[in-house]
């Protein structure tokens, strides 16, 4: 028994699990061990021996009190919510207030009984003030009614009790994460990582670690995101969200044939999956390959027609093959106070000629996009486009340094409104802060053979094979300043 504790206290279930299971074979009537097998069985996912273990330990004299909220647990193991509350309503589960409001609860939540859930967890904390799974079933019925804000709310409550309880902060981390505040959500699901130890089961953690790189990636840390996928690999290797999640991750990297190698893996395995023909359609769209991926990302709007990010998806891929007016009708019966919907509404009405339109309502996306750089350079080039060049250049100059495209659009906007002189003056500066980077010399030399100085542009790209002998686009542009001249 003592070794087992000790092997719970350092978070192995499976050596506590083996050391019980040693000792109830030796003394079968020992029902506080198998009692500690039942909750071991759960957290490792396993409701079917978690039941056998129960019905060994009631068969010894466990007493129901101490048995029947584990049997409560093993029903909703096995997804059966409805028959808990059946049991319940008949007064035969053998439970006692407040574990019984709270299991009623849970059971009505998950049966889409939201509502009358809610009321049902209230008056387990009408008995306990600082029931702390109970707070956190109300916040889990709440996200599922669509109050999230009000999900918060409880959820802060609960950690006023108990600050490391990990369900409370993994429900925190996955609402914030659906909320788009990735760092906000990456320091609850560490948490909940890091508390995780004998509360969480096998399943729940893989779920934290799954968000959690997801946060990671929406919050840039890619290395981060990385080493956290890389154990979520391996609990879970087989686990869609795993797979789903590797995709993600080479795009993050920009290592675009292994996304899309990876998502026609997934396409392959579930045809019928959203999600899966969603990421192609991105890989393919971040390869260029637009047609193929407005094929893939119709099949996942077609699959799910609710998915508003799908919609998005789509609608930006028919913006670059410059069908404005079928990215406007993707977008028509989506959230119209989405900004970033805006900001592609604005895109087409720039497509479609109508420039005042269009750079006003990217002007409100970027508004209210105010860390949306992508949004920012289109918007930029929309200046540039109706000849607003002042408005060009006060909005990149306000814009951090360093960024390839900020620094490109500069440089074009520059020789438009002050001539090639300060153009050249931008480009200047740009291969001093990046001497290496063949993505500014590639860009300085397109400048150069422009202007029809195609000694300068070969000189500037021959620099860039020395940097990556290899690169493509330095290549491609060799070869057409060699056809010019």
């Amino acid at each position: 028994m003592a070794r087992a504790e000790a092997a719970i206290a350092a978070g192995d279930d499976r050596a506590a699990f083996i050391e019980l299971q040693t000792l109830v074979r030796r003394a079968p009537d020992e029902v506080k061990a198998r009692l500690m097998l039942v909750e071991l069985s759960l957290r490792l996912d396993d409701p079917k021996g978690a039941q056998a273990e129960l019905d060994a330990a009631l068969k010894h004299g466990a007493p129901i009190t101490e048995a029947a909220p584990l049997q409560a647990e093993i029903t909703l193991a096995r997804a059966a919510p409805a028959e808990l509350l059946t049991e319940i309503e008949a007064g035969e589960s053998g439970l006692q207030e407040p574990t019984l409001s709270l299991y009623r609860g849970i059971a009505l939540s998950q049966t889409g009984q939201h509502a009358a859930a809610i009321d049902a967890l209230q008056g387990a904390l009408d008995a306990d003030k600082t029931f702390v799974r109970a707070r956190v079933a109300i916040a889990d019925a709440l996200v599922a009614s669509g109050d999230s804000a009000g999900a918060l709310q409880q959820l802060d409550s609960a950690m006023q009790t108990n600050p490391k309880d990990p369900t409370a902060l993994a429900l925190r981390g996955e609402i914030l994460l659906r909320r788009g505040e990735h760092r906000a959500a990456i320091d609850a699901l560490v948490a909940a990582r890091d508390a995780a130890s004998g509360q969480l089961s096998y399943k729940q953690y893989a779920g934290v670690l799954a968000a959690l790189t997801e946060a990671q990636i929406g919050a840039g840390a890619v290395d981060q995101a990385v080493t956290t996928h890389t154990q979520l690999a391996k609990m879970a290797p087989d686990a869609l969200f795993t797979q789903l999640l590797s995709v993600r991750l080479a795009l993050a990297q920009n290592d675009h044939a292994a996304a899309v190698a990876q998502a026609q893996k997934l396409v392959s395995a579930a045809p019928t999956l959203p999600q899966a023909k969603l990421l192609l359609g991105v890989a393919l769209a971040a390869q260029g390959n637009f047609h193929q991926a407005e094929a893939h990302l119709a099949e996942a709007v077609q699959l799910a027609p609710e998915n508003a990010h799908a919609r998005k998806v789509l609608a930006s891929v028919n913006l670059r093959l410059r069908r404005p007016d079928v990215a406007t009708q993707l977008l028509a019966s989506a959230q119209q106070d989405d900004p970033e919907i805006t900001a592609m509404l604005g895109m087409a009405s720039l497509q479609r000629g109508e420039s005042a339109q269009g750079i006003q309502m990217l002007e409100q996306g970027a508004e209210r996009q105010p860390a949306n750089h992508a949004l920012k350079y289109d918007l930029a080039r929309a200046y540039i486009s109706a000849g607003l060049h002042g408005k060009a250049l006060q909005l990149l100059r306000a814009m951090p340094k360093g960024d390839v495209q900020r620094e490109s659009l500069l440089v074009w906007v520059l020789a438009a409104s002050e001539g090639a002189a300060a153009a050249r003056e931008q480009i200047s500066q740009m291969i001093a802060a990046a001497p290496n980077d063949v993505g500014v010399l590639v860009r300085a030399a397109m400048f150069y053979a422009r202007q029809q100085d195609l000694d300068l542009a070969r000189q500037t790209l021959q620099r860039a094979l020395k940097v990556e002998p290899n690169s493509a686009g330095a290549l491609a542009a060799l070869a057409r300043v060699e056809s010019a001249a």
